[in-house]
């Protein structure tokens, strides 16, 4: 997004994946996050917006009449097609859609718990941005999920080399397999203009993610101690299980 034309393409198909969503809230919502990542005109984009879903609305009602013309003649697999590429997007999974040709390399989202979700978010974002309170020397990828540990593990990889147009090039390397997934971790609406605020829930998001680790280890451990007979291995598993009990009641966070 560094040149005219690459800021030209993110926001054409940025505005394509945003009119396929049914939701007028999440429309507008993303419309604002282009916008203010684009550094453009949101009524501007507005106007292009409400044609490119216009013109979707149109695609998809012929698909919609071609399907059903499709039910009277009996070619349901033909029929099954047609619907699914009327289906609507989903920014989370693609439950419901099997993407046009162009789209089927998206990435498929896991559905996580939305604290989680939140969480990977906005940490990720204060990441990719640099911010200050965001940088943790150790690797954390173990405390991210399937959906967006590789977001993290670019970040991670690539932030000791990182310059002014480290935000651009994080779109660039995920635009193509997150679609707007990549630009709403980027722009992440949970960030305030108050950092000391933000440093704090940046802590809390983390502890959230650290708690979620704690509680899969203690029941891998449970599970484990329920079939252990080695008075020795027992021991050392509730030595473990008790340590974690204590880190989940403090809080504790270290790294």
């Amino acid at each position: 997004m560094n040149t005219a034309d690459g800021k030209a393409k993110f926001v054409n198909e940025s505005l394509d994946l945003v009119a396929k969503m049914s939701d007028e809230i999440a429309r507008e919502l993303y419309l604002a996050i282009i916008a203010k990542h684009a550094d453009m005109n949101k009524d501007l984009l507005k106007r292009e917006l409400e044609k490119k879903v216009v013109s979707w609305q149109d695609q998809k009602q012929k698909l919609l009449d071609e399907a059903n013309e499709l039910e009277k003649q009996k070619i349901t697999s033909d029929k099954e097609k047609l619907l699914a590429l009327a289906g609507d997007y989903d920014t989370n999974n693609n439950d419901g859609l099997v993407a046009p040709e162009e789209e089927i390399k998206l990435k498929t989202f896991e559905k996580v718990d939305s604290n989680i979700d939140r969480a990977e978010k906005f940490m990720l974002c204060a990441m990719i941005h640099q911010k200050p309170y965001a940088y943790i020397k150790e690797n954390i990828a173990d405390l991210f999920g399937n959906n967006y540990r590789e977001v993290y593990e670019y970040y991670y990889f690539n932030r000791e080399s990182a310059n002014e147009n480290f935000v651009s090039n994080v779109y660039d390397h995920f635009a193509k397999s997150y679609g707007s997934a990549i630009v709403e971790i980027i722009n992440y609406f949970g960030q305030t203009d108050d950092e000391e605020f933000d440093a704090q829930c940046f802590h809390d998001c983390l502890w959230i993610l650290k708690k979620k680790q704690l509680e899969n280890r203690q029941k891998e451990l449970t599970a484990k101690l329920s079939s252990e007979v080695d008075e020795n291995k027992r021991r050392d598993i509730i030595v473990e299980l008790g340590q974690i009990v204590q880190d989940i009641k403090n809080k504790k966070v270290e790294f």
